[in-house]
């Protein structure tokens, strides 16, 4: 790859970090109304790649078929063509693109990980932007509508004030989580640009290099969030299911191999005690891919009659013996266990790696 295509390629990520980046913006304002917060992101969304054509369609509870929520236009798509790639999208679950001559389109479901919520679609006219970009960024895209979608709906209905707590958590950690890092990652792609610039290859390619794990932590935090705002009640997986989804998110997005083994019946757990178990698994895994250098995880859950343990244990560098490790991370792993009545800790895992281990209690609590 040349210099100047080291830069274009640069350039381009930069921009489409900076949509999503935007996008993030607006989902974590205050409205309550979907509509117009699909408006606003169509906008965005429209305003930065000059797309000939946006169309966001939406599912209503209880309601058969999608309704159009928002749509941006200066050609002279039919309407009709949307909404039949939409319908088809949303039945078959997954990404389309259609081509007809220089002109495209590409249909990407808004998902939560176990419901389709909608449809994102945008076309152009010409063949200035590539299909195939495009079906990515949309992806990345729809994530975010995803958690915009629920945020919304989570303001609406005034839910108690666990529900409440739940949201400002969430918001709270996208802040200082997704959009941190992709700032960083903004921040990185322009030092690449810069290093194409003066033709710096050697540097250029060890800047790049560097970007990799946290693309790949930001990525494991979005995915995460769709999944973490979809209520657990709601799925028709069982918990077994969901665990098994959640580390097979984490290993393709890694490339770390991980190992899950369920002892007992999950179906007892109470879903208090569900949703913290989910969530501290993440908190350890988002550790393991950013600190460990691990070749290998190996997550235990044991349920009994009275608690249930889960240990998650890797292969890393570990810690200095002695040493009590700290961080955001790790704190939000004792404060989840402790909330729900259980224990956390961490050691050594043998003469390398930790090994985080939680006990909940699954007795006496309330669902």
């Amino acid at each position: 790859m040349d210099d100047d295509t080291h830069i274009l390629e640069s350039q381009m990520a930069l921009h489409e970090q900076g949509t999503v980046f935007e996008v993030t913006l607006i989902i974590l304002s205050e409205s309550e109304d979907v509509d117009d917060l699909m408006r606003k992101v169509a906008r965005t969304i429209v305003d930065r790649h000059r797309y000939d054509h946006l169309a966001i369609y939406l599912r209503q509870p209880g309601v058969p078929g999608l309704r159009l929520a928002s749509g941006e236009s200066t050609g002279a798509t039919p309407h009709e063509a949307f909404t039949s790639m939409a319908r088809a999208a949303t039945s078959e679950s997954r990404s389309l693109i259609e081509r007809h001559g220089n002109r495209w389109r590409v249909a990407v479901p808004i998902e939560d990980g176990s419901n389709t919520l909608g449809v994102l679609i945008v076309g152009s006219d010409t063949s200035s932007t590539r299909a195939d970009r495009a079906r990515v960024l949309c992806r990345a895209l729809a994530a975010q509508l995803s958690l915009g979608i629920q945020n919304s709906g989570l303001r609406r209905r005034q839910l108690e004030v666990v529900a409440d707590r739940e949201r400002a958590r969430i918001a709270h950690e996208i802040h200082d989580g997704v959009a941190q890092s992709m700032y960083a990652l903004n921040l990185g792609l322009e030092n690449c640009v810069r290093l194409a610039q003066r033709g710096d290859s050697a540097r250029l390619k060890e800047s790049l290099n560097s970007l990799v794990p946290l693309s790949r932590q930001t990525l494991l935090e979005i995915r995460h969030y769709i999944y973490d705002l979809t209520p657990l009640l709601s799925s028709g997986d069982s918990f077994d299911d969901l665990l098994k989804k959640q580390v097979g998110e984490f290993e393709a997005i890694s490339e770390i191999p991980a190992h899950l083994e369920v002892y007992g019946e999950s179906s007892s757990i109470p879903m208090s005690v569900r949703a913290g178990i989910y969530r501290i698994l993440h908190e350890a895994l988002s550790n393991v891919l950013q600190h460990s250098s691990a070749s290998e995880v190996l997550i235990e859950l044991e349920v009994g009659p009275a608690n249930v343990r889960m240990s998650v244990k890797d292969d890393g560098v570990g810690f200095n013996s002695g040493d009590a490790p700290g961080g955001y991370g790790l704190e939000n792993m004792r404060r989840r266990a402790e909330e729900i009545g259980g224990t956390f800790s961490i050691s050594r895992a043998g003469d390398a790696g930790a090994d985080v281990r939680v006990r909940l209690p699954i007795g006496n609590v309330s669902a």
